[in-house]
């Protein structure tokens, strides 16, 4: 059928080319409406919010798939209706509101599974343990995995395999235990070789890289990412490759090369410009300049940045603020402006250090946007029945006694309907103000546990009379913690004539 038809093109279209996705889509809507066929309607809906996906238009994408929705609800659609939830949750991933994602994809799991199509159940796992990654939900993360890792065990060498164990091995680089990390990507590289799927080959290939970053032995995955950009110049699509040319531009800077450092940002900072990603332009331009002043460069070095700098509002996230903090401390102190560089980097730990205070905050905020997008989503229900009511008054004018009871009966539902939703929403705005409570008191035992833990390490951390008796002041003690408490501690002891002087680092420790 022609409306299939014309989805298949705008799919295949949305990566390189969302414009005219976007207009296939609306051909096949167009179609699908004029010859009231109402299965195709929602597919075209469906297909209009992914181009506008792809475009970055994320508003338009959630009003499209809504509609997709609506009217997949309408035929009672149930496999048109998992669809829809799929992609609202895919697009609600990307907006960070991860409450919302994780919703909509345990709705969609649910439709697949009573449907029992082991397929689409399995996208819906990989799918939710995705947003449980993002979302630092590891170990619901993991059981997503490790559930479509058992639903496709019958059928290794396939992609939703192949993405099961690079799943995995997503969480283990999330838990910072890198070498199993490694093993997984690994595995999920000869998954992904035997299904001849090149892009995922091209994905394991980079995050064997980036994971050898991690791990401070940057020439170690240098030949993997070698191989991971030949693939993706291959492929051809712009963010695709750009991806490979940023980690190469990291890695390249770790192993103190700023030539190739130079080569690969130069390659990323007209996609992130025409973009608008600011975020990453950002970053790409201190990473310049620190390569620059590393060829002892100043001129290019300060032009880079003072780029970079130009750039700071427009950086959106916690995240981003602190590690384009670190990075410019790097810039200044290479640049041998010290006092500047320690100012950034004192600048870095306060921003990490309100990290958890805004990652609270996000949450409620979040947990606020569900709620509102499902109140209103209630009205809406309201105002439809009241269309009908309407519709139904005309209707029946001729018979004015059947009139007024079926008009007192529908009043009444109508009244239950708006008290019962009354009572939801108090019930709901209970259950958020009991969350913030729990939030509340969290942080501040948190709040209370590194303090007191500061408190002692103070306490055992004095300079004996002695020392400072022998050396008359002519020492000074730089303690500077990461955070409140430090892992690292000194110490000093006289043993007859001898003063023992040690600086100890320690690991694994945790704050109480």
């Amino acid at each position: 059928m022609k409306v299939t038809l014309l989805r298949k093109i705008s799919f295949e279209l949305r990566i390189n080319e969302p414009d005219k996705s976007a207009d296939y889509a609306r051909q096949a809507l167009t179609i699908a409406k004029s010859s009231r066929y109402k299965r195709g309607e929602s597919i075209g809906y469906n297909a209009l919010g992914l181009a506008f996906f792809y475009k970055s238009e994320f508003d338009s994408a959630i009003y499209y798939y809504k509609q997709a929705l609506t009217v997949a609800e309408a035929v009672l659609d149930s496999s048109l209706i998992a669809t829809s939830y799929n992609s609202l949750g895919n697009v609600y991933k990307v907006l960070k509101n991860y409450i919302l994602s994780i919703d909509y994809h345990k709705k969609c799991l649910a439709i697949r599974k009573k449907d029992n199509d082991s397929s689409l159940v399995a996208q819906s796992y990989m799918n939710l343990g995705n947003v449980y990654v993002r979302a630092q939900q590891l170990d619901k993360a993991l059981e997503c995995f490790f559930r479509l890792i058992e639903l496709q065990k019958k059928e290794k060498g396939t992609t939703e395999y192949a993405s099961a164990l690079n799943g995995i091995a997503n969480v283990y680089n999330n838990q910072k235990n890198y070498l199993e990390s490694i093993d997984y990507y690994h595995l999920a590289l000869d998954e992904y070789k035997k299904a001849g799927d090149e892009r995922g080959v091209a994905v394991a290939y980079q995050n064997i890289a980036a994971t050898y970053i991690e791990l401070g032995q940057p020439a170690s995955g240098l030949p993997f990412l070698n191989k991971s950009i030949e693939m993706r110049e291959k492929i051809g699509n712009k963010l695709f490759l750009v991806e490979g040319y940023s980690v190469a531009c990291q890695l390249y800077e770790k192993m103190n090369d700023p030539d190739k450092t130079i080569e690969y940002a130069i390659k990323t900072v007209g996609f992130f410009r025409e973009n608008k990603i600011y975020d990453e332009l950002a970053e790409i331009n201190v990473h310049l300049a620190l390569a620059y002043y590393k060829k002892k460069n100043f001129t290019a070095g300060d032009s880079y940045l003072n780029n970079a700098l130009l750039l700071s509002d427009s950086l959106t996230s916690a995240e981003s603020k602190t590690n384009f903090s670190r990075l410019i401390s790097e810039a200044y102190s290479e640049k041998g402006d010290y006092k500047t560089a320690y100012g950034y980097l004192q600048k870095s730990y306060n921003l990490n250090d309100s990290i958890f205070t805004i990652g609270g905050q996000q949450t409620l905020a979040q947990m606020q946007t569900a709620f509102d997008i499902k109140e209103k989503e209630t009205e809406i229900d309201l105002l439809e029945k009241k269309d009908e009511l309407k519709d139904e008054k005309l209707q029946k004018q001729n018979n004015i006694i059947l009139f007024f009871t079926i008009g007192s009966i529908l009043f009444v539902l109508l009244v239950f309907f708006i008290y019962r939703g009354y009572r939801k929403s108090r019930r709901a705005n209970a259950e958020l103000s009991k969350a913030y409570d729990v939030i509340d008191e969290k942080n501040k035992n948190i709040s209370d546990s590194i303090q007191y833990a500061k408190n002692i390490q103070g306490a055992l951390l004095k300079v004996p009379s002695y020392f400072d008796t022998r050396l008359k002041g002519q020492y000074f003690i730089f303690y500077r913690p990461k955070d409140v408490v430090s892992g690292d501690f000194y110490w000093i002891e006289q043993f007859e004539k001898v003063v023992l002087v040690a600086a100890a680092d320690c690991t694994g420790h945790g704050v109480p």
